[in-house]
């Protein structure tokens, strides 16, 4: 189509021609981003392990064994043994399970609802965009922390509870940079074209609006996985997130606050704290990426 307009006001360039026939696919694109590339191979590595530790770790994450509590790193153990005699590298991935499962089911009900008032709010406009973005407002005016610690409080503490209050009280930044893109959208000469020809407002949606809205989603998602993760943690290393025995990497720090454990027994807190750190790091890298991959203005 890009061809065609080009010929309409005027002869096309060989080279146009040769950059537009080839045009990296999306996968050529992404693997240029080499920290991109290695953060989603990490990724992989950490979804796998936290898949198949049942099936591959010879510990059980939830037996107890008081004799061997407290054990230093050794190649039995490479994160030694919390003080109840748990292995703590099968409990980190153990607990990765329960934080990315979480992480992914909050942003899954954030980014459905975000985009769904983005859409309504960009694409009917008028009194139904006001009601949408002045809801939206008020939202994003309670520190979002806090209003996570509170209804916990009041729900209790469960994986449950967790995920329906991330999802719920998450999608404020989604919807508002849906409106945005479904706005800059709306007025693009294609837009009109369609409208002109008798499409309808489903058609238009469906076909046109969306599709085109649909890059900034991934990459809000995708960031949106990190920030649900780091919540998850805050709120499960106050206690008030998942809840034991049940190992997610905020609980596994909860049982490292003492300055005795700090000091002494610091492969308690090294295991989880480094994988929430190196596992958002890698999102983020990887959300950078695909804005780099998907986006068509950047590519070259």
């Amino acid at each position: 189509m890009s061809a065609i307009a080009a010929t309409s006001t005027g002869p096309v360039d060989s080279a146009t021609l040769t950059r537009v026939r080839t045009r990296p696919g999306f996968w050529t694109r992404l693997s240029r981003h080499r920290v991109a590339l290695i953060s989603l191979i990490f990724l992989v590595f950490m979804g796998l392990a936290a898949l198949l530790t049942p099936y591959v770790s010879p510990y059980d994450p939830y037996a107890m064994s008081l004799g061997d509590g407290g054990q230093t790193p050794s190649l039995q153990h490479p994160l030694g043994t919390d003080k109840l005699g748990r292995d703590n590298l099968t409990r980190v991935f153990t607990g990765g399970r329960v934080s990315i499962a979480v992480a992914l089911c909050a942003v899954a009900i954030s980014s459905s609802l975000g985009t769904v008032l983005g859409l309504m709010a960009g694409f009917r406009g008028g009194w139904i965009d006001a009601i949408i973005m002045r809801l939206t407002d008020i939202f994003m005016a309670f520190p979002l922390f806090v209003l996570l610690i509170v209804l916990v409080s009041i729900l209790g503490s469960s994986a449950k509870n967790v995920v329906l209050i991330l999802g719920f009280f998450s999608w404020m930044g989604t919807a508002r940079l849906v409106r945005g893109q479904v706005l800059a959208v709306m007025n693009e000469p294609y837009i009109e074209a369609a409208t002109s020809t008798g499409a309808k407002a489903d058609q238009l949606l469906l076909r046109h609006v969306l599709p085109n809205s649909f890059v900034p989603i991934v990459v809000a998602s995708t960031l949106g996985v990190a920030n649900a993760m780091l919540s998850e943690a805050a709120l499960s290393f106050l206690g008030l997130g998942i809840q034991p025995p049940t190992p997610s990497w905020g609980n596994m720090l909860n049982t490292a606050q003492s300055l005795q454990v700090l000091v002494n027994e610091p492969w308690v807190w090294i295991g989880p704290g480094a994988a929430i750190a190196c596992t958002v790091l890698a999102i983020n890298f990887l959300g950078d990426g695909l804005r780099d991959a998907l986006d068509p203005h950047l590519q070259r």
